[in-house]
């Protein structure tokens, strides 16, 4: 009789959890199609479909991502400049439009809670010294400081004296028409 030991055993049955139904659907949550032999490509058709429907939703958002960056770059520009302009007319600069893209505009922070703009009062003194060109020269009225203290000083006389005192070839002429016309009136 044989020994119980040595007699092979039945092999043992398979799972059920890990058998497959024939049909039952491949995967949990995607969809079969019923028609055998054409459901993976329609599978894969459906699916490319879908792939480029969202590349294309993702570029649409990302390009109306841009779209919104730049409009609030550009609102931002516009905060700082109604900033700038007040503050560069006050210190002397006649045209704050021609002196804006000298101005370093990253330097100038605006605050989102309060939309005050900081470092406007450093970028004009930055301009002041980097290009004095840009600013009106502050001079006394027409003849300089002597002709406004003086209103009974006449018109040729201050009119050689703001030629004198510019050497500009416009006040020169002025000056020499101005004597002209009073040599020939006396």
């Amino acid at each position: 009789m044989p020994d119980d030991t040595t007699a092979t055993a039945a092999p043992a049955a398979p799972n059920p959890a890990h058998r497959r139904e024939p049909d039952a659907a491949p995967d949990a949550g995607v969809d079969s199609d019923p028609a055998p032999g054409r459901g993976d490509a329609d599978h894969l058709r459906a699916l490319r479909e879908e792939n480029k429907r969202r590349r294309l939703a993702e570029r649409a958002a990302r390009e109306e991502i841009e779209r919104l960056r730049e409009r609030e770059r550009l609102l931002l520009d516009r905060v700082k400049f109604a900033a700038f302009a007040p503050k560069a007319r006050a210190a002397g600069i006649d045209q704050p439009e021609a002196a804006w893209p000298l101005v370093a505009v990253g330097d100038l922070s605006v605050d989102p809670a309060d939309a005050k703009v900081a470092g406007v009062d450093e970028a004009v003194a930055r301009l002041s010294r980097e290009q004095p060109r840009l600013f009106a020269p502050r001079s006394a009225p027409f003849g300089g400081e002597k002709a406004a203290a003086t209103p009974e000083m006449g018109f040729l006389t201050r009119a050689r004296a703001e030629a004198a005192r510019t050497g500009r070839t416009r006040d020169i002429a002025d000056y020499l028409h101005t004597r002209r016309h009073q040599e020939g009136a006396n």
